[in-house]
């Protein structure tokens, strides 16, 4: 794309990708502007600027209340000249995005107390089921579990090494789903 620029007293069309900082750049209606910069001559210059600020209204530039064009907006009416005060990354378009791509890693404050919340929340779940664990292995010790036959469980001595086993491996899958729930449902939650 061309654009028209005044350098050294002459008006010439170069390239968007050419046009620095100092360069006296003509602006008419549809014109886009391509860098930031001072309005300082032309006549009922009035620019959209939806894309940087949200407003639907247009802009009137001009040299005493509003001087100043972004780029990335629309002219809408009238013509003008600009000084370019600031190009690429250095253009307010261009801090705004290169901040909206920056700050993709950091976190809200919301997404920081959220992921505290449930690390207290796993660590409080962990204790539980490790405390619901040592309960019912001492419940089943001490002889105050009972089969489905309503005979106990655990006889101190008569009890087989083999169902002691699985007794004890069913009392720890029960702790690890509660574990589980604990930290990965609760925190979900």
């Amino acid at each position: 794309m061309k654009v028209e620029v005044v350098r050294k007293g002459h008006r010439q069309p170069i390239s968007i990708f050419e046009v620095v900082v100092g360069d006296i750049v003509c602006l008419k209606i549809g014109d886009q502007v391509l860098a930031d910069g001072l309005f300082f001559d032309g006549h009922s210059l009035k620019v959209d600027e939806s894309s940087m600020t949200g407003e639907s209204d247009y802009v009137e530039v001009n040299e005493t209340d509003n001087p100043f064009l972004l780029s990335g907006t629309k002219v809408t009416d009238g013509y003008g000249h600009m000084l370019v005060t600031s190009v690429g990354m250095n253009t307010a378009w261009g801090v705004m995005m290169s901040s909206i791509s920056r700050d993709s890693d950091e976190q809200t404050p919301l997404q920081a107390r959220l992921n505290k919340l449930s690390s207290y929340i796993g660590k409080v779940g962990l204790l539980v089921a490790f405390l619901v664990l040592v309960v019912l292995l001492i419940r089943y010790f001490t002889g105050n579990t009972e089969d489905k036959h309503g005979n106990r469980e655990f006889n101190y001595g008569k009890t087989k090494a083999n169902d002691v086993m699985n007794a004890v491996v069913r009392i720890v899958l029960r702790g690890d789903s509660i574990i589980v729930v604990a930290i990965e449902g609760l925190p979900l939650v």
